[in-house]
């Protein structure tokens, strides 16, 4: 059945290669769309274009960057309201209340949203009211289980489409794809699944609709095993068409790529899983992966081996930076004290032996611990293998909290280490910052982040690439701690050099 499934889909599978394999993603992604919005408001004076091209930058950004979108609305919001454009800004707070939930405010929007009287409204803006209500209480309604509450939110979402179909004409697609949704959301989902598979050609000038329409038939056909052709078919469409407007939408995407990696095509399939994860992580738009483990064996190509193998290279990556870190820190130390050493007397230089030999044993303990987190991570995921829990270990190593506590742990070490190898440190640190700008130690006898760069940048590791590798934080990140640092210094300019020479 599903051999059959994929001949019938291929023309359509075939499709996702560009984007997949190839750069058509990139390039529909580096549209200039946005940039022309952007150059709209730079190159006018306050006015209903520039408050139309925040908005049009919202609506962009909503599918791709949450928070950028309510930026640019509220930026168009406050200044429609400075122009006097009422009818505009009520427009627009509308739309800011419906998809509140995205940002986790949708309390907040509903509050908002109930003070608002529609009576005096014109017939455009009382469309726009009734369409901001449908998908404000469709959006509250997506975060509750089966309940009273939901089915209050799903009533109130019906009774918004009840009063915003007669502002469409028959004629109009959206009037059937309104329809065809209340269908859907009261449980009348045949009649819902054939309203639109009879007006989806005539909505595919409107992309979001389109996409949306394709899903909804995909999810439809998806428990008949008689037309997984149609389900395969419909939800590769949504994938195909939401890719062509640069959004990745993960959970098609992913989807789409278990049902090609079930059907054997597992290149493809992978691929799928890996993009949607990709868009998952890193972008912030109304799309996410709701559930992430069902993947885990597909990611690796079905083998569980291979997952293993991966999560253990990058565990033994992270020990290669480690014992870099220390061997640095190390080469630095000594080539300094055997600078002094020829100045010192016989006996002076046994003492500075003994101490260094002291040191390197805390630097091999510092290396030690490192080897047994990895040789801790490679027996905790034999273990979960040999078991046949790779879904738990993926998910487990998704999650972060093994690797958590092992650097906890080294860093824990690290600090200790370096204390009480350089006890005058943080004095001589907080004599180049401003009195009131200087650092402590926190709870435990424990460096921040800050001193932890600090420290690092004193043994000369200023690369903010390896910093950042080597500590486990952004890069921006590290860029910010060293411009505080040197923002804390009495004199900036100089203050490098001086944390150098400390």
């Amino acid at each position: 059945m599903l051999s059959v499934i994929y001949s019938s889909a291929r023309t359509r599978i075939t499709d996702l290669d560009p984007y997949l394999f190839g750069d058509s993603l990139e390039i529909v992604r580096s549209s200039s769309y946005p940039d022309s919005l952007k150059k709209i408001r730079k190159n006018n004076r306050p006015s209903a274009k520039r408050v139309r091209a925040a908005q049009d930058l919202g609506d962009f950004f909503m599918e791709r960057h949450t928070d950028s979108a309510f930026i640019y609305w509220n930026i168009a919001k406050d200044e429609a309201t400075a122009l006097g454009l009422d009818d505009e800004a009520m427009r627009i707070r509308m739309k800011i209340d419906s998809r509140m939930q995205f940002i986790g405010m949708g309390a907040d929007g509903y509050t908002d949203f109930k003070t608002i009287d529609p009576s005096g409204f014109s017939p455009e803006l009382k469309r726009a009211y009734y369409l901001a209500a449908s998908e404000m209480y469709h959006n509250l309604s997506l975060k509750y289980p089966d309940s009273k509450q939901k089915n209050r939110l799903i009533s109130k979402t019906v009774e918004a489409i009840d009063s915003l179909i007669p502002y469409y004409s028959a004629d109009n697609p959206i009037h059937s794809y309104l329809y065809a949704y209340r269908s859907l959301i009261t449980g009348n989902k045949s009649i819902a699944a054939a309203s639109l598979a009879e007006i989806l050609p005539s909505l595919t000038h409107r992309p979001s609709h389109y996409i949306y329409a394709l899903y909804m038939l995909a999810e439809f056909y998806k428990d008949n095993p008689n037309r997984r052709d149609d389900y395969l078919s419909y939800l590769s469409q949504a994938a195909i068409a939401s890719l062509r407007k640069g959004v990745i939408n993960p959970s098609i995407t992913a989807e789409l790529g278990r049902e090609l990696y079930i059907n054997g095509d597992r290149k493809r399939g992978a691929r799928c899983i890996n993009l949607a994860f990709s868009a998952s992580d890193n972008e912030l738009g109304i799309y996410h992966m709701r559930n992430t483990s069902e993947y885990a064996p597909m990611l690796a190509g079905g083998d569980n081996r291979e997952l293993m193998m991966r999560n253990v290279a990058s565990a033994f990556l992270l020990l290669v930076i480690a014992a870099l870190c220390i061997f640095l820190i190390d080469s630095r130390r000594m080539a300094r004290k055997q600078a002094v050493a020829h100045n010192k007397t016989i006996a002076d230089l046994k003492a500075e032996t003994t101490e260094l030999r002291t040191e390197c044993r805390s630097y091999l303990s510092l290396a030690f611990l490192a080897l047994e987190g990895l040789k801790d991570l490679n027996r905790y995921a034999h273990r979960k293998l040999t078991a046949g829990q790779a879904k738990d270990l993926f998910k487990d190593l998704e999650q972060g909290t093994f690797m958590q506590s092992q650097t906890d742990r080294f860093f824990e070490e690290l600090d200790s280490l370096f204390l009480k190898s350089e006890p005058d440190f943080l004095n001589k640190l907080n004599s180049l910052l401003q009195p009131e700008q200087r650092l402590e130690l926190m709870p435990g006898n424990r460096m921040s982040p800050e001193l932890r760069i600090a420290a690092l940048m004193h043994h000369g590791i200023t690369d903010s690439s390896r910093i950042a590798s080597v500590l486990g934080l952004s890069l921006n990140t590290v860029y910010t701690y060293r411009n505080r640092l040197k923002g804390r210094a009495i004199d900036r300019s100089t203050f490098e050099a001086e944390l150098a020479n400390i």
